[in-house]
């Protein structure tokens, strides 16, 4: 219990018990249970050698601006601002009502409502429910106060004021300071794991190598925060405001940071592994070198954000916003980058090996350099996110190589139009290649003319040993093969429905690029086509493929003169 010596001196005011403290330096003062509720305190003594004991003291509404509280034992303390209710259960008392009642926040962040439930008990399922609107007064206002080495463990702050308050070495331990005032105080190496800080202001606040573990900051506003080396590990961020805040080296290992603003923030170096990044604002946000091994950044804004040598290991960047950003050399190893908007991006230099890269925005996109293997194989690099996964798979998957060496060597392309009344020459065509070791690929035009074929036309011939077109119908390939012929150097062997002409401009093919047989085959029949298949279409075609590789493996002739 307090002295009740020591609470008459100290309200007979500052200057008064300030003397006093001066005159008697080896008394502690007692000032614990005290009732000292709007107790104006600015710049009393409340700490020194022999320090007050203060523990459990009620400071709801207290004045404590400037105040020394160094070293003071303030555990429980409570310097919170509670409504007065009393009148409300009085006359709650006088009606024979029972009363109970919950806090309801309203938009207005001043106010809160008190919704008070009454309950009749000669009226069976009865009840009144009225609201009354509470004024937010701030707590105790603590601003500038010296709060190094004080005992705060587990005391009520909410809404305190405590700006510019000096907290070096105090220990807050549980301290809750839910809305509470923090700006530019400094709270550097504190200890405030699991301390509830929701809503509070901490912009400008001096948080390096502060203990945050587990703490929860929702909403809170960071804004220029120093942070450095500060720990954040599982602290709840959600929503919270880190604009240009100073997070070098800082640790926020598996913390929930989604919907937070971090535009401008500085996390060079941090360490952000299982980090939940989700819908969170990193605009121009400084990653370089941080690790993001495993974090989530599902929907994330990085735009102009500086990711140059991050480590994103594992990361998932599905649908995140990466324009304009810097990821030199950063490291997308096994990274999930689904319908990721990379336009603009530079991602020179990147390891990319085991990343899953699906429905990419690369227009402007640097890439260069890119690094498909392990660090323990010599490096391969390629200029394209989007064939790296497939260029590895072709060096080191034996059943891939196979499959496209069997595809080069007995790969036989089926270009036309086969409708209804003409899918029989398809199916014979397709049976008859199959039975003499080859592999056919059909390609059917009877689909929307809207379509552009063209690229998938080519790269298909490209892989074939020669091409049998269909040239019966006159809107059947005409585009296709004026774009695939010229830069498809394959045997194209061309084949007509007898009585029907084909399109005017095949001519032109056949007189300008040697690789289309200069006999086009007229069948009467499916059947008659399939007999003359060996003799008069793959003969030629095998003839015309080996002296085209002939020509391509053709050493270069010298002429000296």
């Amino acid at each position: 219990m307090a002295s009740d010596e020591h609470v008459a001196l100290l309200k007979q005011g500052v200057a008064v018990w300030n003397e006093w403290r001066l005159k008697n330096p080896d008394i502690r003062p007692d000032l614990s249970e005290a009732d000292l509720k709007n107790a104006h305190l600015c710049a009393a003594n409340l700490g020194g050698r022999d320090l007050t004991e203060v523990k459990e003291a009620d400071f709801i509404g207290a004045d404590l601006r400037g105040a020394d509280l160094r070293g003071a034992d303030l555990r429980g303390a409570d310097f919170s601002t509670e409504a007065d209710l009393s009148a409300y259960l009085i006359a709650c008392y006088n009606a024979n009502l029972t009363a109970y009642f919950t806090e309801e926040p309203t938009a207005d962040t001043r106010r809160t409502h008190i919704q008070i439930v009454l309950t009749s008990p000669d009226a069976s399922g009865v009840s009144y429910v009225t609201y009354v609107r509470r004024e937010r007064v701030t707590g105790a206002n603590l601003s500038g106060a010296d709060l190094r080495q004080a005992n705060l463990s587990a005391a009520n702050l909410r809404w305190a004021d405590l700006s510019y308050a000096n907290m070096v070495g105090a220990n807050l331990r549980e301290a809750k300071f839910r809305e509470a005032d923090l700006r530019g105080a400094d709270l550097s190496g504190v200890d405030l794991s699991g301390t509830n800080l929701f809503e509070a202001n901490l912009g400008g606040a001096n948080l390096s190598e502060a203990n945050l573990g587990e703490a929860d900051l929702t909403g809170a506003d960071l804004g220029g925060a120093d942070l450095r080396k500060a720990n954040l590990g599982s602290a709840k961020l959600w929503e919270a405001n880190l604009t240009r805040a100073n997070l070098t080296e800082a640790s926020l290992r598996q913390a929930y940071v989604s919907s937070a603003d971090l535009s401008g923030a500085d996390l060079n170096k941090a360490r952000l592994s299982s980090t939940i990044f989700n819908s969170a604002n990193l605009t121009a946000a400084n990653l370089t070198r941080a690790n993001l091994f495993e974090a989530s950044l599902f929907q994330a804004n990085l735009t102009e954000a500086k990711l140059t040598s991050a480590d994103l290991f594992r990361a998932n960047l599905t649908e995140a916003n990466l324009t304009d950003a810097n990821l030199t050399g950063a490291v997308l190893r096994a990274a999930i980058l689904i319908s990721t908007n990379l336009t603009g991006a530079d991602l020179t230099g990147c390891v990319v090996y085991g990343v899953s890269a699906w429905g990419l925005k690369l227009e402007r996109t640097k890439q260069e350099n890119l690094v498909i293997t392990p660090r323990e194989e010599a490096a391969l690099t390629v200029d394209n996110i989007e064939v790296a996964q497939f260029i590895y798979l072709l060096l080191h998957n034996q059943k891939i190589r196979d499959v496209i060496d069997t595809i080069g060597k007995k790969g036989v392309l089926l270009l036309g139009r086969f409708t209804e009344g003409r899918i029989a020459i398809l199916e014979r065509l397709r049976e008859k290649l199959r039975g003499l070791g080859y592999v056919p690929m059909v390609f059917n035009f009877d689909k929307p003319e809207t379509k552009d074929f063209t690229e998938t036309v080519r790269l298909l011939a490209n892989l074939s040993r020669f091409v049998i077109v269909d040239i019966t119908n006159p809107r059947s390939t005409p585009l296709e093969l004026q774009a695939t012929v010229p830069d498809t150097m394959v045997p194209f062997v061309p084949i007509l429905q007898n009585g029907e002409e084909s399109f005017a401009m095949f001519v032109d093919l056949k007189n300008k690029y040697d690789w289309v047989l200069k006999d086009v085959i007229v069948y009467p029949s499916v059947d008659r086509l399939i007999e003359v298949l060996e003799h008069e279409i793959i003969g030629p075609a095998e003839a015309k493929f080996s002296e085209l590789l002939s020509r391509r493996t053709e050493q270069l002739r010298l002429k000296k003169v």
